[in-house]
């Protein structure tokens, strides 16, 4: 069986992601989740 790779680009929310949920209909998923470098640079900003 096919492996469905879906890449998560801006929150990890899985509960109502139709992407995930449709690759999930059809087989094992992979998830992926990669955060760039302005992103990283705005959650240290939130934290202070």
């Amino acid at each position: 069986m096919k492996r469905q790779l879906v890449w998560l680009r801006s929150d990890l929310r899985i509960d109502d992601n139709s992407a995930l949920a449709a690759a999930a209909a059809k087989g094992p998923v992979i998830a992926v989740f990669l955060r760039s470098i302005p992103q990283w640079q705005d959650l240290r900003a939130w934290r202070q």
